[in-house]
């Protein structure tokens, strides 16, 4: 069983904070499976206008950001093209390791591609 914590928002992404609610020292995280479902669903938060519920991206107008479509836009776009989609994925390998890695979220197939060579994105992110 899982028990989500906390919803919020921040930098116009939606993070979802939860844990297992078994006993042992695995009840601070959660499973793997939710893990994955959770950094979808922020991915995608980053990527659905707030207007309409078309594809979006996320604009800076004034300080504040915003994921608007193309025709709800206002200001200009926050992220370089580079780091657009770029998200910071846990995967559990063999079970119990939780390795970081980079990931770009696939909109079309709804799913993350993993990023090999992080070099050319570690030139900042935000704008």
């Amino acid at each position: 069983m899982v028990d989500i914590e906390e919803v919020g928002r921040r930098f116009e992404r939606l993070p979802v904070g939860a844990r297992s609610a078994s006993a042992g020292a695995a009840a601070c995280r959660p499973p793997a499976a939710v893990r994955a479902a959770v950094d979808l669903a922020e991915a995608r938060s980053v990527c659905v206008c707030e207007e309409c519920g078309a594809r979006g991206r996320l604009y800076r107008a004034d300080d504040v950001l915003a994921v608007r479509c193309t025709d709800h836009a206002e200001g200009v776009p926050a992220v370089r093209p580079e780091l657009e989609n770029v998200h910071l994925t846990q995967v559990t390998v063999k079970g119990r390791l939780r390795v970081v890695v980079a990931a770009r979220y696939d909109y079309d197939t709804d799913a993350f591609v993993r990023i090999e060579d992080v070099g050319p994105l570690s030139r900042g992110g935000v704008t």
